[in-house]
């Protein structure tokens, strides 16, 4: 059997599909989350998870898709917020006009007792003529039972009596109140911000703390086994390829899920809905909308997955996010700040904060400069602040830590073995030290694209290229290769840091990018973000080296600014004096015209007077 869960966005559609068939799909309390459907087999019976929708009448591409999985050979499972019955029930009533059968799931129950209201299950599945299950409270197993136990029928949607359902009544808190007011929700926005990022990076944070013990049971590992291996290829490869790179990304894995989990608390909670609605008056002055919001955040986590948010932008809305997300630190850029600036600042939380937030920064200036887009309001629905879900947190954060952790003994564990390989042995696969090695040999080459930044180590070249396949790549290889430090000057280390900032994220996100607009497109993209990456390196050192070059770009904006300010008054003058000239041509030529027909008038005269 196939089963379609369908229902309002924010209703818990996704919620109920992952406890369904034990998935990690993504889920927020925000519209827009899911853009696309999501499918698995479980004991025979296939659950279809597809984007929210209001009405058959469709009205974006996502809901589209959404409609063009209905088929009568499915069952839909039909989920409801319990505090929203009665504008469910207008989807469940233009399901039952099409004759689909419905069972009818509903959901946040416990939500609408605390509001004062009322649902007698029961009554409500005799007057809709189909099953009425309530989810909470059931774990995945009971649900599936009772859904695989339960008849599907085609509903008869009536005026529902206050025998069966009332809403209660909601009531806002004053800290409610005061998140929607636009300077309250900033502050506050800002200051959640500035703690995760104080409690994961501070040298005073469980993050610094966490990352500590992980690099100590490491190093005390690495040191035991080296006193143990006599043989030199072996010793190097287990101590300086295997534990030193893996132990190196493996340890910032507790700052990558602290993160996570403010981004979680922030979604989870709905303040990034309501921080969205607050703030779409200042985003559209911009050039984005309070929409964008929940993607440019999601670029902080991961840019493959802000990109997939996408899907629920206009396409003018998408080019503009695409072109912002290199600039925003995902969480595999920060771990490569924190190596890079330790080997000079004993405490990096200072740099790696100013970093991150320059980013930021430089991004949304890039969004200003362009004119405004005439796009959606922030949100088509302003979820409701809540306390998160524990359960949801634990569940999201150990499936982030397991996708890390199959990450790095994957994909970066063999990256790095092979790195180590080739840096280790030369051509007649002699073990030989670095810098006789294959891997120097080659990348002598790519050198001498950093000496504008002031390096000129092959190394640094390789690493930079580590971080095309993944930017977890950049750190193992940093310490690979620098174990005690890069040893490179300020300007040259913040140069490279820039350079990593503003170049084109990883792989998965060019794939990713790919799938909505192509290949040709997304390579393109890739290769432009990277020349932008070292043009913005360049300059970094060229202004840390001279400063008084600084005066250019600012002259610059001076002189652009005051140009844009009297732009209209030059369009005035212009155009009046093009308006008169104008004028002026076809009163001449009006004028000539009538000359030439008087001269021939009397041409004409004169020759009939002579005929």
């Amino acid at each position: 059997m196939r089963y379609l869960i369908f229902g309002n966005p924010n209703s818990g559609k996704t919620t109920l599909y992952n406890a369904l068939t034990s998935s990690h799909e993504k889920t927020g309390n925000w519209h827009g989350v899911t853009v696309d459907k999501a499918e698995k087999e479980v004991k025979g019976d296939v659950f279809c998870d597809v984007p929210g929708l209001y009405s058959l009448n469709v009205t974006s591409p996502e809901e589209l898709a959404s409609v063009q999985t209905l088929s009568k050979d499915c069952v839909v499972l039909n989920v409801i917020e319990a505090s929203l019955l009665k504008r469910g029930l207008a989807l469940t009533k233009e399901l039952s006009r099409e004759g689909y059968p419905v069972i009818v799931i509903v959901t946040m129950t416990e939500e609408l007792k605390k509001r004062g209201g009322f649902l007698d299950e029961k009554g409500l599945s005799a007057l809709l003529g189909t099953p009425v299950l309530l989810s909470e409270g059931k774990s995945g197993r009971e649900l599936l039972a009772l859904i695989k136990g339960t008849k599907p029928k085609v509903p008869h949607v009536a005026e529902i009596p206050a025998s069966v359902f009332r809403p209660g009544a909601y009531r806002e808190s004053k800290f409610e109140a005061l998140c929607f007011q636009p300077a309250f929700s900033f502050a506050l926005f800002l200051s959640f911000v500035a703690l995760a990022f104080f409690l994961t990076f501070s040298e005073y944070g469980v993050g610094a703390f966490l990352k500590g013990l992980v690099e100590y049971a490491f190093a005390s590992l690495s040191s035991l086994l080296s006193q143990s291996i006599s043989l030199l290829p072996l010793r190097s490869f287990v101590c300086d390829g295997l534990l030193l790179g893996v132990g190196s990304v493996l340890s910032f894995l507790p700052q990558i899920l602290l993160l996570q989990l403010f981004l979680l608390l922030m979604e989870e909670s709905g303040f990034l809905s309501v921080f969205a609605f607050a703030g779409d008056g200042f985003f559209r002055k911009i050039g984005l909308s309070g929409r964008a919001v929940f993607s440019l955040l999601m670029g902080f986590g991961c840019t493959a997955t802000a990109i997939q948010t996408c899907r629920a932008h206009e396409k003018e809305m998408q080019n503009r996010l695409f072109s912002l997300f290199p600039y925003l630190s995902c969480s595999a850029k920060m771990p490569v700040y924190v190596t890079l600036f330790s080997s000079l600042f004993p405490r990096p939380f200072l740099p790696v904060l100013l970093l991150t937030f320059s980013g930021g920064a430089l991004a949304l200036f890039f969004s200003a400069r362009k004119q405004s887009c005439d796009c959606l309001s922030a949100v088509s629905e302003v979820a409701p602040l809540r306390i998160p879900d524990p359960n949801n947190l634990l569940k999201s954060l150990c499936f982030s830590a397991k996708s890390f952790i199959m990450k790095v003994a994957g994909v970066i564990l063999a990256f790095l073995l092979v790195s180590w390989f080739f840096s280790s042995y030369n051509f007649q696969m002699q073990f030989v030290a670095r810098e006789q090695s294959m891997l120097a040999s080659v990348c002598k080459v790519l050198r001498f694209l950093f000496y504008p930044m002031g390096i000129t180590d092959w190394e640094m070249a390789y690493a930079f290229l580590g971080g095309v396949v993944a930017k977890e790549n950049v750190a193992g290889l940093l310490e690979l290769f620098y174990p005690n430090g890069t040893g490179l000057p300020l300007p040259s280390l913040l140069a490279f840091a820039v350079c990593m900032l503003t170049t084109a994220p990883c792989v998965s996100a060019v794939a990713s990018l790919s799938a909505m607009v192509g290949k040709r497109r997304a390579v393109a993209w890739f290769f432009r973000q990277l020349l932008f990456g070292f043009l913005f390196g360049y300059a970094t050192y060229a202004l840390c080296l001279y400063p008084i070059l600084l005066c250019l770009p600012l002259m610059g904006v001076l002189i652009e600014g005051i140009y844009r300010k009297r732009k209209t008054i030059f369009e005035r003058i212009h155009g009046s004096f093009l308006s008169a000239g104008f004028a002026l041509f076809k009163s001449s030529a009006q004028g000539k015209g009538r000359q030439g027909q008087r001269r021939a008038r009397r041409q004409k005269r004169h020759a009939g007077e002579g005929g």
